[in-house]
């Protein structure tokens, strides 16, 4: 009995540290080959999220760039309207004031017979209408055809200073 028991014991004794060598091998070396693997995939993980974060910082460098040449522009665009305008108010000053100083003498002469009242305005000489059945007309004598009605006298030639620019 003894002999058989330790024959048994034994047999038993190597079965077991078979499937304890069987279940080292299998799972310490599965564990071993997933961890490793695992750590190749974080690697190229790793390499490829550097790779992107360097894309990304190019294109942020690209949309700072491109902002920044906008602006600039923008700059520009203001800086020439801002010219234009200021030519073209200059450019309307000149003009009448040139206007003005060619029929100064004409403007001048018409304003002598005005009297200037206390409060600067003009005090204009207005008589009263004739009371009558007839449609109103104005009161100034009929011009000759071709000129212009309502160009003070002197003036004839006053809009031919335009046909000089």
């Amino acid at each position: 009995m003894h002999s058989s028991f330790s024959h048994t014991a034994q047999q038993m004794e190597r079965e077991i540290r078979g499937q304890i060598q069987t279940f080292n091998r299998m799972t310490f070396e599965a564990q071993r080959e997933r961890a490793e693997l695992l750590e190749t995939r974080m690697k190229s993980a790793r390499k490829r999220v550097e790779m992107l974060n360097g894309r990304m910082e190019l294109v942020r460098n690209k949309i700072e760039d491109f902002e920044q040449k906008e602006k600039n522009a923008r700059r520009r665009v203001r800086f020439t309207v801002r010219c234009v305008w200021g030519l073209f108010g200059m450019l309307t000053t000149v003009l009448a004031l040139v206007f003005i100083a060619k029929h100064w003498s004409h403007i001048r002469s018409s304003l002598d017979g005005v009297d200037m009242g206390s409060l600067g305005h003009a005090a204009l000489d207005v008589k009263p209408l004739p009371e009558t059945s007839e449609p109103l007309q104005s009161g100034r004598e009929a011009e000759p055809p071709g000129e212009y009605p309502y160009m003070p006298v002197g003036w004839e030639n006053g809009l031919r200073m335009l046909d000089e620019l």
